[in-house]
């Protein structure tokens, strides 16, 4: 059996030591004019820890009768003297009591031998043994007591487990303070209504290779009304969804897109969250400009950063500032910003991408044909489409379509018993509209059916 004073002969030397780095910590601090908060931080959690510190002392002392298995290693206290031992060594190299040479012992004095980040290391660690530390204060015997001090590991990844899990909800809710419009929704609709193998003739175009491979390229993708552009790009705007029109939610979802690939990006996003959201006080809400410029700024965390925004003319609340924050964006020359957006041809959105390389977006013969051959093929495979001479295949393809369903003039009441089931609207109106991604009814598949219609 081993001498249970030694569990209590090690916590008083641990005592011992982190009473002489506090001395010297406050001395620091004293003589240093300006010292860093992360230094006050750093002796402020050594003090919280000599505090355990003594009641662990306390404890220990009342159970030194009992007996307990040698075998256990009380691991913990070791590395909590290691580490007491570097933050003391830290602080002789700034004592300038440690120096002859008056030169040397001034440069001691005005600078901290530790950089922010290796800092920051020491206060986790020193976080860490005070979390570990307090809960063998529960102990109930020696044994207990010497159980919680040697499962240091698996202390330690359980606080570490926490930790994560407190910062990926605080980065949640600094993502979400960025605005709550969600691309995701969008770019999964488009995917969904994208047929196969279409648009290859852009992408394999000159204009889109040569935006792709240089530096600082703006290209716009217009196209005549009732042409569609679904699908060759990142579907963003959408006139059904006012949040999609505004430029805080817009800037603020590109924002957000590249802190979460990024760490330095999402450092700047917290740094920008803490300024707006200061402690004790209100919420200052970030304005369009101030997030344009964080958008510029985090982009510097890329080689290239591409940004690609859909359907530009389906803003229709604030259309001007909105294409003036996204043509802003990469104005000088030097910018590592790729812009590329898409809209029908506006005169206020052309006038303003006027500098923009051009390409017009007009329905291709053969991305007609095959969407309309494939949709041929899957209603004859869901047996919604019956055909006993294969000609008419080809018939159907060469049809346009004539007549739009409506409602007479001078209706002045619904009746409801009249309204047409969801099923024969999907199967008549065909295109023209599609089921709600939240299966709540049918909207029109498209901003042009609705200019069509009126």
């Amino acid at each position: 059996m081993a001498d249970p004073l030694s569990v209590a002969a090690s916590v008083a030397g641990l005592i011992t030591i982190a009473e002489t780095v506090i001395g010297n910590g406050y001395q620091y601090l004293k003589d240093t004019k300006g010292a860093g908060s992360q230094v006050a931080a750093l002796i402020s959690e050594v003090t919280n820890l000599f505090g355990v510190l003594h009641s662990l002392h306390l404890v220990a002392c009342r159970f030194e009768g009992e007996k307990f298995d040698s075998t256990m290693q009380i691991h913990h206290i070791h590395s909590c003297y290691a580490v007491l031992e570097k933050i003391q060594a830290r602080l002789d190299k700034s004592n300038p009591a440690k120096s002859h040479n008056p030169l040397e012992a001034t440069k001691r004095r005005l600078h901290w031998p530790l950089s922010s980040s290796e800092t920051k290391s020491l206060i986790a660690d020193v976080e860490r043994h005070k979390s570990t530390l307090s809960l063998a204060l529960s102990a109930d015997g020696m044994t207990a007591l010497l159980l919680a001090l040697a499962r240091q590991d698996t202390v330690a990844k359980g606080v570490a487990e926490l930790r994560s899990d407190l910062q990926k909800r605080q980065r949640q809710k600094i993502l979400g303070f960025l605005g709550s419009a969600d691309p995701k929704k969008n770019q999964e609709t488009a995917i969904k209504l994208r047929q196969p193998g279409t648009g290859i003739w852009f992408t394999d175009g000159k204009e889109f290779k040569d935006w792709y491979s240089t530096k600082n390229a703006k290209l716009w993708l217009y196209g005549i009304r009732n042409a569609g552009t679904d699908g060759l790009a990142y579907f963003y705007c959408d006139y059904k969804e006012s949040s999609t029109q505004d430029p805080i939610n817009i800037l603020g979802s590109l924002i957000k897109q590249f802190a979460m690939q990024s760490e330095p990006a999402l450092e700047s996003v917290e740094t920008f969250y803490k300024n707006h959201n200061p402690k004790g006080k209100p919420v200052i809400p970030p304005t369009a400009a101030e997030l344009c410029t964080l958008l510029k700024s985090i982009t510097t965390c890329f080689e290239n950063a591409l940004i690609i925004v859909d359907a530009l003319d389906e803003c229709v609340q604030d259309r001007y500032h909105v294409v003036e924050l996204l043509r802003s964006l990469n104005l000088s020359g030097d910018s590592n910003i790729k812009t590329l957006f898409t809209s029908r041809r506006e005169v206020d959105i052309e006038d303003h991408l006027s500098q923009y390389e051009q390409v017009a977006i007009a329905a291709r013969s053969g991305d007609l044909k095959l969407y309309v051959a494939s949709e041929i093929e899957q209603r004859i495979r869901r047996k919604q489409l019956r055909l006993r001479d294969p000609k008419l295949k080809e018939h159907i393809m060469e049809q346009a379509l004539l007549e739009a369903i409506s409602i007479n003039e001078g209706d002045e009441s619904l009746d409801r018993d009249s309204i047409t089931e969801e099923g024969e609207i999907l199967k008549w109106c065909s295109s023209l509209v599609r089921r709600r991604s939240d299966s709540s009814g049918i909207e029109l598949s498209h901003f042009t059916v609705k200019e069509f219609l009126l």
